[in-house]
């Protein structure tokens, strides 16, 4: 037998030895190959006002219904599952799980990616909390009371949204937000990139340490104080002074450390 052969040999023994060792391996630390996710549903039976959501992978939709009631619809498997509770006006969904579910099916490769869905009764305001920290995020449009983002990475998109106070945290990611309209708005980004396609606030703050922002601002650039402080980055408006006689004045306030900052007005 030719040595190329016997190497070739050898190698695919060693392969299939150390593919038995790697599955032996997860089996023993609770690693479940090839699990069915099995879906549960949680009707509220309290009147909530927050809705506190946290996504540890896969898929999250926030969205409305026609019933009186939260529902939560979320995936169960061996190792992975989420815990959801209410209380003091609170409904809470977070991961219960504090390994990762692995699922050689599908999951993995987004055949068969875990979704939790939570409906809100149409025509009920909420406060609204979501933190991701990988997977994808869909928020419905509509009239929020105030509204907190945290991305640790992973993908949110929103429709319009209307909100008393409105606030995102990214430390990468990217969030993409088809409007907002609030009392006062506040962006900071440690990394990655936030985007809004109509803004419309009175007060907005943007602090970044790096990352891109995009934001399409209702309104008339006069209209706002501007007060840019950048130590490194790029950012495509400066300090202004609302001019006399302007009565409407709006306050945009930008920290840039790095990274890019885009503003444009629509007016």
């Amino acid at each position: 037998m030719k040595t190329w052969k016997i190497f070739l040999s050898v190698g695919i023994v060693a392969f299939v030895i150390g593919l038995a060792v790697l599955i032996t391996g997860l089996a023993l630390n609770g690693w479940k190959i090839g699990a069915n996710l099995e879906m549960t549903t949680f009707t509220s039976e309290q009147d909530n006002n927050t809705l506190d959501l946290s996504l540890a992978a896969g898929e999250l939709n926030v969205e409305y219904h026609d019933g009186e009631n939260f529902t939560v619809d979320y995936p169960e498997a061996y190792l992975y599952r989420y815990r959801v509770t209410e209380s003091n006006g609170v409904l809470k969904v977070e991961p219960a799980s504090k390994r990762i579910y692995i699922s050689w099916s599908g999951w993995l490769w987004g055949r068969n990616k875990p979704v939790v869905t939570v409906k809100i009764p149409r025509g009920k305001t909420v406060n609204l909390n979501i933190g991701v920290a990988a997977g994808i995020a869909n928020v419905a449009a509509g009239e929020y009371g105030n509204v907190d983002i945290e991305l640790s990475a992973g993908q949110l998109y929103a429709g319009d949204i209307k909100c008393a106070n409105f606030a995102a945290s990214l430390s990468a990611g990217s969030a993409q937000f088809k409007g907002v309209e609030c009392n006062a708005c506040e962006f900071e980004l440690s990394a990655g990139n936030a985007s809004v396609s109509a803004l419309k606030s009175d007060k907005i703050d943007v602090d970044l340490s790096a990352g891109t922002a995009n934001l399409a601002v209702a309104g008339n650039k006069a209209e706002y104080v501007i007060k840019v402080d950048k130590s490194a980055g790029s950012c495509n408006v400066s300090d202004q002074i609302v001019p006399p006689g302007v009565t409407a004045i709006k306050y945009l306030n930008i920290d840039l450390s790095a990274g890019t900052v885009n503003v444009t007005f629509s007016g």
